[in-house]
């Protein structure tokens, strides 16, 4: 059975382009979806700066502001008393 010819187009049938940006994309936010460090994903974007990574992915990034104060009351707790010495 031979494939349509319509699944070769650089478009899918919605219209949306399938070409390497859209890939390089989809690596992007996969990896900003899947709770990679933002900073992980701007090196391997090879983005120029943070900035660019948040601005294009930072909506993906799932949980941060939860997971970022769940960590206030760690932070809050009375410090670990000092082992006397001998």
């Amino acid at each position: 059975m031979r494939l349509s010819k319509r699944f070769l187009c650089a478009k899918n049938y919605d219209g949306e382009t399938f070409d390497f940006h859209s890939l390089r994309h989809a690596c992007g936010a996969w990896l900003a979806m899947a709770g990679a460090h933002p900073k992980a994903v701007q090196a391997i974007m090879r983005h120029s700066t943070i900035v660019l990574t948040m601005d294009t992915y930072g909506h993906l990034f799932p949980g941060q502001e939860a997971e970022t104060i769940s960590r206030l009351p760690k932070m809050m707790a009375a410090p670990p008393k000092a082992a006397k010495r001998a």
